[in-house]
């Protein structure tokens, strides 16, 4: 997976840097123990398909996302 780090061979490239990350892939990918540092490079990279509201905010901060991660994901909705 992306939040892994594993590609799977039959997925092209191309596709991937339009596939923005959903809520649930980042909840999980900080619940798997990823940082919230390298979090915020991959939603830097891909973007997310998400608006930051007061929940999600709230439990992404409760998964531990830091501050810097919340501003990353709140500058990084794309639109769909």
């Amino acid at each position: 997976t992306r939040l892994q780090g594993d590609w799977s061979s039959d997925v092209c490239s191309s596709n991937l840097k339009a596939m923005a990350f959903s809520f649930g892939e980042v909840e999980t990918g900080l619940t798997a123990g990823i940082t919230s540092k390298r979090m915020a490079t991959l939603v830097q990279k891909f973007g997310v398909d998400f608006k930051l509201s007061s929940v999600t905010r709230k439990r992404l901060a409760d998964e531990g996302a830091d501050d810097s991660l919340l501003a990353t994901i709140s500058a990084s909705k794309r639109s769909l």
